[in-house]
């Protein structure tokens, strides 16, 4: 603290005199780092007396109450502005007077002033431009921000320009995740030690992720039929998910749940594929190769060695053709095996023969044939089929078999097995042609490969075949033998009509079957006129009808009619039949139904 001295002659007069009250309070502002300080002069002495000889003033200040560390003389000054002061300290100010002999006053009133810092803000540097695709960690770098006058004690980050700062941390970096595709604005604000703080923002490019399809299936192994539970956690940012499951991998979507169930009823490998499509449309596809095992407790198989798997001839001969020793026979019989196995002993469903005639058959062109089943399924029963065939240009044929359980098993898995070569005999044949030709004008080269082509008419005698009387459906025509077999005119379907009426002339007809299947001679109906028509049995009954159909053994073989009469007997495709009606009092038609296809 400064001391004060007064010279002795004026002491007591100038500590009498000059005890003097100051009223007066000095004023104080800052500007800045300058503090403006002024007062208003004293008038009297402390006695009361008029105060006359004041010769300036002095200013006192320190950093602690009552304790002056500086003195400044500013004469005779009201106001004056102290500029030494430094930054974050407060100042403690008094004023004296003194006179003109040297007497000094006590100090007046005192003030203060905190002297604030001069901060200056940092600066912040968010780094980026960042570049990265949605899902992966982002790294956010602040590191490039400074402060001049400090140091930077937080940074925090607004990922999206909400105004919230996503995180808040000491560390000048934060990983984040952005779990959508887009453009987003990020700021990053810094504060230092005094507390200032500075903002900046930089952008972030965040580009599209596909998903990624993932699943289990449980269980993936066992004996048909097999139901296995599927566990999607494929995974994406851009929800909702659509799903596409084909459980076989055969092209076709077989669910779109997300965690759906499948039963196996076929055995083998089978090869799961899952497509994920996310909202913005990436899709994902995973695929697990031979990831089902279906063991089946069944199994199909054939039980000869022939030329042809699955087919024999009854009566001994070559399974390829129709031929003993070398000259081809009308009465060949054909059987067709397949062996059915079912461990649990239990009768299937159904055990089926389907049979095409074509080289490239459509699903639609086979019609099919319940097989005779013997009892030894639980360690493999034969089933078969026997049946004429006719002259067609190829037979192809499969099997299926519908357990109890509902397993359905085929055989051969995929394709057709080619049957024999079935031809016609040497010489004249009875045949027709199984074919929905529509309107289409067919002579007998186009229909059957012979320029001698005949029908019978009902005077008793054989017609040429014209344009004028073309070739029909269902009539059966009387043919020479001019190629192997019989054009396949694969460029017509086949008939749709679930009957075919044909119409008879009294005593022999040559009718043919329109259809491409077997169809049993006693599911043939006879009506007359317009009546109700009646089973085949009854009109044989009625002696409307001879209980017979009949066809040629060949010029090999003495060229005899061959009969066959309900219930064995079929009418085949592609070969004609002798019929024969007794009745001449009205018109009498023949109605073939259409036999059972898949």
């Amino acid at each position: 603290m400064f001391k004060r001295t007064y010279h002795h002659k004026y002491y007591l007069i100038g500590l009498v005199s000059f005890f003097l009250i100051f009223f007066y309070t000095p004023l104080l502002f800052a500007v800045g780092n300058v503090v403006k300080i002024s007062w208003s002069p004293p008038t009297t002495n402390i006695n009361g007396s008029p105060l006359t000889d004041i010769n300036g003033y002095r200013v006192y200040y320190g950093n602690s109450s009552r304790n002056y560390t500086r003195i400044i003389n500013v004469g005779n000054n009201m106001t004056y502005d102290v500029n030494d002061l430094a930054e974050g300290l407060t100042y403690y100010f008094a004023v004296t007077a003194y006179d003109t002999s040297g007497n000094e006053s006590l100090y007046s009133n005192e003030v203060f002033k905190i002297i604030p810092s001069l901060n200056i803000p940092p600066i912040a540097n968010p780094g980026g431009i960042y570049s990265i695709a949605e899902g992966q960690a982002t790294i956010l770098n602040g590191s490039g921000s400074s402060d001049l006058d400090g140091s930077i004690v937080r940074y925090e980050w607004d990922i999206n320009s909400d105004g919230i700062y996503d995180y808040s941390s000491v560390s000048a970096t934060s990983s984040h995740i952005f779990g959508r595709q887009g453009v987003y604005i990020v700021k990053l604000r810094v504060i230092d030690n005094l507390g200032a703080a500075g903002e900046a923002v930089t952008m972030a490019y965040i580009s599209d992720t596909s998903p990624a399809a993932v699943f289990t299936g449980n269980p993936t192994g066992s004996t048909a039929p097999l139901t296995v539970n599927f566990s999607n956690t494929s995974s994406g940012f851009d929800m909702p998910f659509t799903y596409a499951w084909d459980f076989d991998n055969n092209g076709t979507i077989d669910s779109t749940l997300k965690d759906p169930s499948f039963t196996y009823t076929n055995h083998g490998s089978f090869t799961v594929k899952l497509s994920v499509s996310d909202s913005d449309g990436s899709i994902s596809t995973f695929t697990k190769t031979d990831y089902i095992t279906v063991n089946s407790s069944h199994a199909l198989d054939c039980p000869d060695g022939g030329n042809i798997m699955c087919l024999q001839r009854t009566d001994g001969g070559s399974d390829s053709d129709n031929l003993d020793n070398g000259k081809p026979r009308a009465d060949v019989n054909y059987e067709f095996l397949i062996k059915v196995k079912d461990t649990s002993g239990r009768a299937p469903q159904y055990v089926n023969l389907y049979m095409a005639q074509r080289h490239a058959p459509l699903p639609d062109d086979f019609y099919s044939y319940t097989m005779s089943c013997d009892k030894n399924i639980s360690s493999g029963g034969l089933c078969t089929y026997v049946t004429k065939l006719g002259p067609a240009a190829v037979h192809k044929f499969y099997f299926k078999a519908q357990f109890f359980d509902g397993a359905i098993l085929r055989y051969p898995e995929t394709g057709y097995i080619t049957g024999p070569e079935v031809q016609l005999l040497r010489g004249f044949n009875l045949a027709g042609i199984p074919r929905n030709i529509g309107n289409d004008v067919l002579g007998g080269y186009n229909a059957f490969g012979s320029t001698l082509s005949y029908r019978w008419d009902e005077g008793g005698y054989y017609t040429e075949i014209s344009n004028e009387k073309p070739v029909k459906p269902g009539e059966g025509y009387y043919i020479d033998k001019q190629a192997n077999t019989l054009p396949e005119l694969a460029e017509y379907g086949e008939i749709q009509d679930t009957e075919t009426v044909i119409e008879l002339k009294p005593g022999w007809n040559i009718i043919s079957n329109p259809y491409s299947g077997n169809v049993e001679l006693s599911r043939a109906k006879i009506r007359k006129g317009n009546n109700k028509p009646v089973s085949w049995t009854r009109a044989n009954a009625n002696r409307w009808t001879a209980n017979a159909i009949s066809y040629r053994s060949g010029a090999d073989w003495g060229d005899y009619f061959i009969l066959e009469g309900a219930p064995q007997a079929k009418l085949v495709p592609w070969r004609g039949y002798w019929i024969f009606l007794y009745m001449t009092d009205d018109t009498y038609y023949i109605l073939i139904p259409k036999p059972e296809k898949i």
